[in-house]
């Protein structure tokens, strides 16, 4: 066998091992989990593995430590930023009917304080987590489903980068819809149907004591928004962007004060015109 043919089945063995290897959602140590997306039906479920670089801590800092510390150090997004927009890559494979379908978006740290993000559904106001003690098992909750559907994970053939998963509703701890839309009935709903806009929210417990658990945790809104959307070629796609910048819209008495001013301008230039 010569050298090049050698190359060569070194290579394509080397691909063959590239295209196999499963891939796994991050969760540095239970720490700074990458952000992930789920949809399911009653039947199967499909996980997302958004870019590498993104993290928990890529939303809401690394302040990890003291409480306290958590909402006063948020990073802030300049209005309409886009920080993540992506193709949904197996989506339409996984799923021939959007009936009964729902989805949502979180990353996780399952040590210390514990923290998450999450959407929320848009008839949700405020927290959905309403204490430490569901901060603390919905951190638990997305560690445990994340370490079960990483074994159905699979890389990207071209870049082995992670990509997406599957599991059937036999599959257990694997299947998205077992933890669902409130991970464990520990949350309020924290989904939406595609094509929808979810708002994204930031949670943390306030002290480690056990005699915390039922006091309320930290919220921040984050001022960003996660939105399932097709493309002009159908596919579905994921957008992570901050909220676009308000425009002031004037109150019906600033109308009123502006139209009398432009009145009282026209009649002056009208007694001018007289006079003249």
């Amino acid at each position: 066998m010569n050298f090049k043919f050698k190359s060569l089945v070194a290579a394509v063995a080397l691909s063959a091992v590239a295209m196999s290897a499963q891939a796994e959602i991050d969760s540095g140590s239970q720490t700074n989990s990458e952000i992930f997306f789920s949809a399911w039906n009653d039947n199967v479920s499909y996980t997302f593995d958004l870019d590498s670089a993104l993290t928990l801590n890529s939303l809401v800092g690394n302040d990890g430590t003291v409480a306290g510390n958590f909402v006063s150090n948020l990073p802030t997004f300049a209005p309409g930023t886009v920080v993540y927009d992506g193709a949904l890559t197996g989506f339409s494979s996984t799923f021939s009917s959007l009936d009964g379908l729902q989805w949502n978006l979180a990353a996780f740290d399952n040590n210390g304080l514990k923290r998450f993000v999450s959407t929320q559904d848009v008839s949700v106001v405020g927290s959905v987590a309403v204490s430490n003690l569901k901060v603390n098992d919905a951190a638990s909750g997305m560690s445990s489903f994340t370490g079960a559907i990483n074994a159905n994970m699979i890389d990207a053939p071209a870049t082995g980068t992670d990509v997406y998963g599957t599991a059937l509703s036999s599959e257990g701890s694997a299947y998205a819809g077992t933890r669902g839309a409130t991970w464990g009935n520990n949350l309020l709903d924290t989904t939406n149907v595609m094509g929808a806009t979810s708002a994204l929210g930031f949670y943390a417990r306030t002290s480690l004591s056990s005699g915390q658990g039922n006091a309320a945790p930290i919220y921040a809104n984050l001022g960003l928004t996660a939105r399932t959307y097709q493309d002009g070629q159908g596919a579905w796609r994921l957008e992570l962007a901050a909220l676009p910048a308000v425009t002031a819209v004037p109150e019906p008495e600033s109308y009123a004060m502006m139209l009398a001013g432009l009145a009282l301008l026209g009649g002056v230039a009208r007694r001018r015109n007289n006079k003249a």
